[in-house]
């Protein structure tokens, strides 16, 4: 869980902000020599000060970044990646919710607060850019724009939905961007990021594990809702 708060000035800037996370540490149950003080650091991943694995891509004069370790009996671990899932999804969204209540286009607030961080903001402009950001949609279809850091790899994302007037969601189109350094194997590169976007799509509208007489009735992939990735079609810089 995750409680966040801001602060906003007459002019629409982002003064203040205050993170607070709860939660399981994985590294209390996997590698629990790494857990100081009864801290888990890699908790915070994507929102750390330091340019490096996982620096968070924002500056704000007022920061303040907190998590309360809350380990259950029950053991946890890694879901396709760690702790950067939750955080990217707390932090963005709530980045959107910030930009709305400052009156600003979600891509110029963000912009604004990424001075400092260019190459958060060059993954940014990119997805931006290719997606036509500002550009007229049809009419009931919506775009949405995110970005995060997390393993030495900058990301950005927009999404195309449309909401029915049954309440289902469908996603027309996502477009993303990546700087993960040294590319190797660019086609291992794409791979991961569109299995990325399955996983992701997966859990925002179906993840869920059921428990059934004490038992998860999803016993794997076959079992378990996934969302598919139809088309895709990459570019490089």
């Amino acid at each position: 869980m995750c409680k966040l708060a801001a602060g906003i000035d007459a002019a629409g800037n982002l003064v203040g902000l205050h993170a607070r996370v709860s939660g399981q540490s994985i590294n209390a149950f996997v590698a629990p020599l790494t857990v100081a003080d009864g801290k888990d650091r890699r908790q915070l991943q994507g929102w750390w000060a330091e340019p490096g694995d996982a620096q968070l891509g924002y500056t704000v004069p007022n920061l303040l970044i907190e998590y309360a370790m809350r380990n259950t009996h029950v053991p946890v671990g890694p879901w396709r990646g760690v702790n950067t899932n939750q955080n990217g999804v707390y932090m963005e969204c709530f980045i959107d919710e910030v930009a709305r209540a400052a009156g600003a286009d979600p891509l110029d607030f963000r912009r604004r607060l990424m001075a400092k961080h260019p190459k958060h903001l060059a993954v940014l402009d990119a997805a931006a850019a290719h997606a036509g950001w500002g550009k007229p949609l049809p009419a009931g279809r919506h775009r949405g724009i995110a970005q995060f850091m997390g393993y030495g790899s900058y990301s950005a994302a927009v999404a195309e939905v449309s909401v029915s007037a049954r309440g289902e969601i469908e996603v027309h189109r996502m477009v993303l961007a990546l700087d993960c350094g040294h590319a190797v194997n660019p086609g291992q590169i794409a791979a991961q990021v569109e299995g990325s976007v399955a996983f992701g799509l997966t859990a925002a509208l179906y993840g869920e594990i059921t428990i059934d007489k004490g038992r998860a009735t999803e016993l794997n992939f076959h079992t378990y809702r996934s969302s598919g990735w139809r088309r895709c079609r990459r570019w490089r810089p």
